[in-house]
């Protein structure tokens, strides 16, 4: 179905991985995923009330995140905030989606919350108690010394504080005290590329925890590059904008709209299958009108849970795989949308996991050329390899929690959708937490990145949507700024879709940009907040 107008933007569909609405209140990059505090059970849970998502809520410094799973008959949720076990509470607000940002949490503090569904006008039971438990500040970094680069670029070092995820730089002209945010990163150095010959900066940094909750910044670190006789050009990788033009936005069942649709695919003849936040997997034509319900289990009826990811098997006559954050399986539906077979992704090894209580969390899902599938699994922080029976073959990383685990050279942190690359094999892996997309061998091997903190050309800030296009080629889009970036398959980078997913009038300004997928000559955006997927021309 295609309209125009305001759409409907709501509804009780799950809408994993998620980016508010609310600004954070923070100078921390904006990006929920990279926040993993676990939610701590404290109550009972066999209580009749509704269910909280594994992992939730999440601290994001003084935000904090809550998602449940969809309650039978649920009009809206209230939400209620204790500071102390089992109450008393108070209700912080009613809400008609199955999320709910808090803002302004004290870092420092210990905050209790239970949930109630409204049912016909009625609130219904409790859920169980969860906590948000307050976190320790952490020390401020301090500068141990800087080098001036053959290129005249400075390259700084500090020290290390252990509970750091990452670290944010900040960067002043010289005498200003006017510091804004350079860059996001997980080593104890960086290169500032972007300086000039005869100027002089101010630097600070400030450590970043697990949980988003920034320290305070160090003391200021002066640096002057003297003028020298002859200057390096400075090497910027060019901005190219590809041009295109806006066609029209579908919502799809006419009965049922969208209801923050996520991820997107297409198959051979251009038909767009989308995950729809209600728990299916919705088909339209290329022209967006909305075809069916895709996927059937027994008697015809739609295949339920919490979908996240699919992959068209092109290559495989269009045969479909899903992946569903809940109940953790991952499902292949032939081309009519029959279920062939489904199998669940097991936990790690327990030698290499002590946190083996996470139930797994399938959120992508991809086929590779020699046939097998390759597996998201979000609550361990790795990626799995399958045979077609759904038989485990290989996980690459360290699972989350190792004390081992090497996040710059070889681990992942919090990985979302996968893509690969149908000619070399390689795989591409998001991060919101890394801000980057991880790079690796068909056999596995950590083979780089791309990305990394920002908002220039290469850059993301939460890379949560990643896809194809049926010309082969990589696209990523930031969910944050709404671009959509495109690399070949070596992972270089080739062209911007100008203003592709990026909110455009009152219609789109809550349309927060999951996922995007091209398919000759059209790009197809999803619009998680906006609850609808829009479609582009490309111009030449």
């Amino acid at each position: 179905m295609k309209r125009s107008g305001k759409s409907a933007v709501g509804g009780s569909g799950h809408s994993f991985p998620f980016v508010g609405s609310s600004v954070l209140k923070t100078s921390v990059p904006l990006f929920l995923a990279a926040c993993l505090f676990l939610a701590v059970p404290a109550g009972d849970s066999a209580a009749a009330g509704p269910n909280w998502l594994p992992g939730f809520p999440l601290r994001a410094g003084e935000n904090v995140l809550l998602m449940w799973m969809p309650f039978p008959g649920a009009g809206s949720y209230n939400l209620y905030r204790g500071e102390i076990p089992g109450g008393p509470y108070r209700k912080i607000g009613t809400i008609n989606m199955n999320n709910y940002m808090d803002p302004s949490v004290p870092t420092s503090k210990t905050f209790y919350y239970v949930l109630k569904p409204v049912v016909g006008g009625k609130e219904g039971e409790a859920s169980p108690e969860v906590v948000i438990v307050g976190v320790e500040p952490m020390k401020a970094p301090r500068f141990t010394g800087h080098l001036l680069t053959a290129e005249n670029k400075i390259s700084l070092m500090w020290d290390s504080v252990p509970s750091a995820a990452f670290y944010n730089l900040y960067r002043s002209d010289a005498g200003k005290n006017q510091f804004n945010l350079l860059s996001s990163v997980q080593d104890t150095k960086y290169t500032d590329t972007a300086v000039q010959v005869g100027k002089g900066y101010d630097y600070r940094v400030s450590a970043v925890s697990t949980t988003n909750v920034e320290s305070a910044r160090s003391s200021a670190y002066k640096v002057m590059i003297e003028i020298k006789k002859e200057e390096v050009r400075q090497k910027v990788l060019p901005f190219v904008k590809k041009p295109v033009k806006f066609l029209n936005s579908a919502y799809g069942d006419e009965k049922a709209e969208f209801s923050a649709p996520q991820k997107i695919d297409f198959d051979s003849k251009g038909n767009w299958y989308v995950v729809d936040g209600r728990g299916v997997i919705q088909l339209l034509d290329r022209d967006g009108n909305f075809v069916k319900i895709f996927g059937e289990g027994e008697r015809g009826k739609p295949m339920r849970g919490s979908p996240t990811g699919i992959f068209v098997h092109r290559a495989g006559g269009d045969d479909v795989y899903v992946s569903y954050l809940s109940p953790g399986i991952v499902r292949k539906f032939s081309s009519e949308g029959k279920l062939l077979f489904e199998f669940s992704p097991g936990k790690p090894d327990e030698r290499t996991a002590p946190n083996t209580g996470f139930d797994p969390a399938p959120t992508d899902v991809a086929v590779a050329k020699d046939g097998t599938i390759w597996v998201v699994e979000n609550a361990y922080f790795q990626i799995v390899q399958f045979n077609q029976e759904g038989k485990e073959l290989k996980r690459i990383g360290l699972p989350r929690g190792n004390s081992k685990r090497d996040v710059k050279n070889r681990d992942m942190t919090v990985p979302t959708f996968i893509y690969i690359g149908p000619k070399t094999g390689k795989l591409f892996v998001s991060e919101t937490a890394g801000q980057r997309v991880s790079v690796f061998s068909p056999e596995g091997a950590r083979l780089g990145t791309l990305g990394g903190s920002g908002t220039g050309v290469g850059n993301f800030l939460n890379p949560n949507g990643i896809s194809a296009s049926d010309e082969g080629d990589l696209l990523v889009t930031d969910s944050v700024t709404g671009k959509v970036e495109v690399f070949d398959e070596d992972g270089t980078y080739k062209y911007t879709f100008h203003d592709a997913g990026k909110p455009n009038g009152k219609e789109t300004e809550l349309g927060t940009s999951v996922s995007s997928v091209q398919f000759k000559g059209r790009v197809a955006v999803c619009e998680n907040l906006a609850s609808k997927v829009s479609f582009y021309e490309i111009l030449k």
